[in-house]
């Protein structure tokens, strides 16, 4: 009977959304199920035969409404992506009812909207443009951090939606330096073009200009990429040629985040008093100088440079190890480092989340 009553409010609520008279023709509905430390493992259970019950009654199909499914905890994993059993309900069903008890002491809804915004969201991953779109969350309790909760914004739910809210800082943002610092050591050469081509794609989203945000890049282990300077490209135009005039280098992280923190924080190298600082590190494998290549992102991040440098790390592969990069961060708490993760199950790394990470930066907070 839940079952029923719960199905009837979904489809209300698509209802809401779209002018078509048949309930749920159209929408990409995706469930949170929460397997934190106060959900026992039977409870968990009668999650997911709630959900797998629940799906049979929301007319799934590849033209109707779309599924994905992700979990949460202290962290946040993928079940399933809107684009991959919407033709078999009883694949989606098994895949559901098998889903991981991913056991953690906190209660992160806001990871979970992050991902289902970042990745799920994603027309790349099945997401439609025209159709509304709902999140479901099923929780025994509050977020652990309310305040993330709220800020994180889940996409909306409503025709025409886009999926992850760009935001926009050609206009809106205050003037900062942006140094973009590549490890290219595990990365092959259709690696590093990608992550060239990600990062020129998203200066075009930054307003680059002389007295506005600046951009500048280091990077090491690549016969094809070396500094370009803060003062370099007064444009995004600009930026993307000296992208393709770059020349050669071949140093550890250590040395390239010492090179992006001096460019950041001494005037002499270029740096600019009384402006944002940050620092986007790409990594695509293990970090053989973690200590050392640390300790410089303490140092950047430290009051005295008036202001620290705020970091930003983003994982591309699946050779990446997550805690290594939060262990880079300095951080303990990993919900205080801005980390995107390009692995299966958790997000795909692309500009645009990218460009949103160093936009939540860039742009005033809303209390």
């Amino acid at each position: 009977m839940l079952v029923k009553v719960f199905a009837l409010f979904v489809c209300v609520l698509i209802r809401k959304t779209t002018a078509e008279d048949t309930c749920g023709q159209r929408a990409d509905v995706v469930f949170m199920l929460d397997t934190s430390a106060s959900i026992w493992e039977p409870d968990y259970k009668k999650q997911l035969a709630f959900v797998s019950d629940l799906v049979t009654k929301l007319n799934v199909g590849p033209n109707t409404t779309h599924v994905g499914v992700v979990s949460f905890s202290t962290g946040a994993r993928v079940v399933m992506y809107l684009n991959e059993l919407n033709h078999d309900i009883q694949g989606m069903q098994r895949r559901i009812s098998n889903t991981y008890f991913l056991r953690g002491s906190q209660t992160q809804i806001d990871k979970a909207l992050k991902l289902a915004r970042e990745s799920l969201f994603s027309e790349s991953r099945g997401a439609r443009p025209d159709v509304p779109r709902l999140i479901i969350i099923i929780t025994d309790g509050y977020s652990t951090d309310k305040k993330k909760h709220h800020q994180t914004g889940a996409a909306r739910t409503g025709p025409g939606n886009q999926g992850p809210e760009k935001l926009d800082c050609k206009t809106a943002a205050a003037p900062a330096d942006i140094m973009y610092v590549t490890d290219f050591t595990h990365a092959d050469n259709t690696e590093i073009t990608n992550n060239l081509a990600l990062i020129t794609k998203v200066t075009e989203g930054l307003g680059v200009s002389e007295d506005g945000v600046r951009v500048g890049l280091t990077a090491n282990n690549c016969v094809n990429v070396a500094d370009i300077r803060l003062e370099v490209a007064e444009s995004a135009e600009e930026f993307a040629k000296a992208v393709a005039l770059l020349g050669s280098s071949a140093t550890p992280l250590t040395y390239i985040l010492k090179r992006a923190k001096e460019q950041l924080t001494v005037v002499k190298k270029g740096a600019r008093e009384g402006v944002k600082r940050i620092a986007v590190v790409f990594v695509h494998g293990p970090i053989h100088d973690l200590k050392s290549a640390s300790s410089q992102v303490r140092k950047a991040k430290s009051a005295d440079n008036n202001p620290g440098v705020e970091f930003i790390f983003v994982g591309m592969g699946d050779k990446v190890d997550e805690k290594q990069l939060q262990r880079l961060s300095g951080e303990k708490d990993p919900s205080n480092v801005r980390m995107l993760v390009d692995k299966p199950g958790q997000l795909e790394v692309n500009w645009e989340n990218v460009l949103n990470e160093i936009c939540e930066v860039l742009l005033p907070s809303e209390e």
